[in-house]
């Protein structure tokens, strides 16, 4: 409500903390009032704005993994609160591709969402689809890191993106097995060869934010977590409490069910 009316007021320049809303009906209402008044928008998705996120980007942008062809992100945590950042983590490394369908479930697995209400922003667990024809999955434990597997190599951002670790395939040894039945096909498998990465300096990503959002105003660009890029991701966190009411079926988007209500606080 506050995005909205602050948008519809002409404030310039909006600076939101995630999530963009608790419903799509109230998301909506955002993104039409940013696209009316011309209002330009970032959310406080930071790792859009860490330098180690943008080399990560950098590597995958540049060929270094080959085609991305899998995502995964580990850790147990909320729906609202913290995969609203990880869904854009895996969006934003892959160039904002779009997202088709998702599905997943509320942990515990007995949650119910009574009165198309989400009162709690519970665990959650997820499988996003891309339009680029990568899936991106959440495996609900160990430290926040998440992965893009390309068909020759891996970036990881490991703890919580402190490093960024870029393997690649490298090549077969020669296949000489011992012991191996004859009747038993054997393939000789690449192994993986860690890559050394400079480091970056790290970097205020709440400052960067705010200079992106300034330089979008004075420059009439988009600004990287825009209101329709934030919308998206919006969407998909709150399609994944949609797939647990239909008992963890894949639900496309956009999203049928305008209304449903995930808490956030």
């Amino acid at each position: 409500e506050i995005a909205t009316r602050l948008a519809e007021a002409g404030v310039p320049m909006l600076y939101v903390e995630k999530a963009m809303a608790c419903s799509m009906r109230a998301a909506d209402a955002v993104l039409e009032a940013c696209h009316k008044q011309g209002t330009v928008f970032n959310i406080g998705v930071l790792k859009r704005f860490d330098t180690r996120w943008r080399q990560a980007r950098a590597l995958i942008e540049g060929g270094e993994i080959g085609q991305p062809k899998a995502g995964v992100h580990y850790a147990s945590t909320n729906l609202m609160h913290s995969h609203i950042h990880s869904i854009d983590a895996f969006s934003y490394l892959m160039g904002d591709p779009g997202i088709v369908a998702v599905r997943g479930e509320l942990l515990p697995r007995g949650v119910e969402i009574r009165d198309n209400r989400m009162l709690e922003d519970y665990i959650a667990t997820y499988q996003i689809a891309f339009a680029n024809g990568v899936d991106a999955w959440n495996v609900p434990a160990g430290h926040w890191e998440l992965e893009v597997i390309g068909e020759n190599g891996a970036v990881r951002l490991v703890n919580n993106g402190m490093r960024v670790s870029l393997r690649k395939m490298g090549s077969p040894e020669d296949p000489s097995p011992q012991g191996v039945l004859q009747h038993t096909p054997w393939y000789p498998l690449p192994e993986w060869e860690e890559v050394s990465v400079p480091s970056v300096e790290p970097n205020s990503p709440v400052v960067t934010c705010l200079e992106d959002l300034l330089d979008a105003h004075e420059s009439g660009r988009p600004s990287i977590a825009n209101a329709d890029v934030t919308h998206s991701i919006t969407e998909a966190c709150i399609a994944v409490a949609e797939s647990h009411q239909r008992g963890g079926a894949w639900v496309e988007l956009p999203l049928e069910n305008r209304d449903l209500y995930a808490f956030h606080a």
